[in-house]
């Protein structure tokens, strides 16, 4: 699959592997014990499928080793089989003529492509040329069998068929061993020259020169990336009469998976986003530009919770495999906070009045994960001096020199120490505790924090 110059050994895997899943479905149909009409009518339909593509793939087989380039009758014989397999779909009690005339038809051209090849001389023709007189013989036999002409039993059938077809393919894969037995052979005979000419220290000066160029294009391209995404940030928190606010994001790469955004509406509601994509490098910056898009267009709605339904169904019809983002909005308006979650650690308040630490415990799946997830939201009360926190779980995870992680617990009593604080106090303290605890160690995940404290 990943040796280009070797695609018949690609080719020769999907025909035994098509001829391997139809042998199984025929053995399916014919003795297995079926209580169910609609099993036993499904295996025969997809037998009859598979049959036609291990024909074509045989025959592709023979094409990659003994042509340069891709005949033109192959796409007449693909169209055959397409056409074939759709007349075939759900008619698995079929006349079966139809595929015997298919099967003859692939097998003499694949026949006269090994004849051709071996009058040519062709190297290792002659191997393939032995396995098809084995096939010959033995596949004669389920001719025989469907055009009633031997009176023999489906086992006596499979009993001469079997060594025909394990011939063909025990030469198949003698040619395909011999061949890259040749292929090393010839390798080593370079690789002597290569050394005899002093080569191999040039190309090493050729490859340093090409990998230092390559590494400082791609510095630039992370330095730009890095650029690009810290100016989709907000340059600086939004100014409103009942609230305090501030936020800090240090990345652990040049472009981070952490995100944050702020928008001010009309009648003096805040929108906050907090979000964390997985990874880090250019896939994660990828899904924080998209969220990103969706926060602009959608921090508009009512309701957080519409907001992350509708942003995650955006995020999986993207298309984007095995990226998920993690995200918290939140809504403030009149001494009152609307919140949603989906994947973050949990929002935490800290209470002027009592001096202690809530959690706000909403559990979801990441955006992009499942398109119609139904996302909960809570309406919370705040007084003034109330301090809200929204992290990633950057400051959470962050280990010591001897791996012990900070954790939530601390964390909250962090927030404990600093909550009568000013929002950017509150920060400060948090940074400086986790620059305290790694103590040295290097960062390993983004940190982002927004404080936001009630007036």
């Amino acid at each position: 699959m990943f040796y280009r110059r070797a695609k018949e050994n690609l080719y020769y895997a999907a025909f035994t592997l098509t001829l391997g899943v139809a042998a199984f479905l025929v053995l399916e149909s014919e003795f297995s014990f079926v209580t169910s009409l609609r099993q036993a009518v499904f295996f025969i339909d997809i037998e009859n499928e598979t049959g036609v593509v291990a024909f074509i793939a045989g025959l592709r087989f023979l094409y990659s080793v003994f042509y340069q380039r891709l005949p033109k009758q192959f796409w007449l014989f693909l169209l055959m089989a397409i056409a074939l397999c759709a007349w075939l779909w759900n008619r698995p009690f079929f006349d079966e003529d139809y595929f015997d005339i298919f099967m003859i038809i692939t097998l003499v051209e694949m026949l006269r492509v090994t004849v051709v090849a071996m009058l040519k001389k062709k190297d290792g023709a002659w191997i393939i040329g032995i396995g098809f007189l084995f096939f010959i013989v033995g596949g004669s036999s389920i001719f025989f069998f469907n055009l009633d002409i031997l009176s023999l039993s489906l086992w006596n059938t499979i009993a001469i068929f079997s060594p025909g077809l394990f011939g063909l393919l025990l030469s198949m894969s003698v040619f395909l061993a011999r061949n890259f037995a040749l292929t090393n052979k010839n390798l080593e005979a370079q690789l002597i020259q290569v050394k005899a000419l002093s080569e191999k220290t040039i190309q090493q000066e050729r490859e340093k020169a090409q990998l230092e160029a390559e590494n400082a294009r791609k510095t630039k391209e992370l330095e730009e990336a890095r650029q690009l995404q810290l100016s989709m940030l907000p340059k600086n928190p939004p100014v409103l009469p009942y609230l305090d606010i501030a936020a800090e994001m240090k990345t652990a790469t040049e472009v981070g998976g952490d995100y944050y955004d702020f928008k001010v509406h009309d009648d003096e509601v805040l929108t906050i986003a907090v979000g964390d994509a997985t990874g880090h490098g250019m896939q994660a910056g990828t899904m924080v530009a998209a969220t990103k898009s969706l926060f602009n267009a959608l921090a508009d709605e009512p309701e957080p919770a519409i907001i992350l339904q509708k942003a995650t169904k955006a995020l999986k019809e993207m298309g984007y495999r095995k990226m998920y983002m993690a995200l918290t909005i939140a809504k403030f308006q009149d001494h009152h906070m609307l919140v949603a979650a989906a994947g973050m650690p949990y929002t935490l308040i800290h209470r002027a009045a009592g001096a202690c630490v809530e959690e706000v415990a909403l559990k979801a799946m990441p955006l992009g994960s499942f398109p119609n997830f139904k996302y909960e939201q809570k309406r919370i009360a705040l007084e003034p001096g109330d301090t809200v926190l929204f992290l990633s779980d950057g400051l959470e995870e962050m280990f010591d020199p001897q791996g012990e992680i900070l954790g939530a617990a601390r964390v909250k009593e962090l927030v404990v120490e600093a909550g009568q604080k000013s929002s950017e106090q509150v920060i400060a303290h948090l940074k400086n505790a986790g620059k305290a605890w790694a103590n040295g160690r290097a960062q390993e995940d983004d940190v982002t924090m927004v404080v936001v404290k009630v007036i």
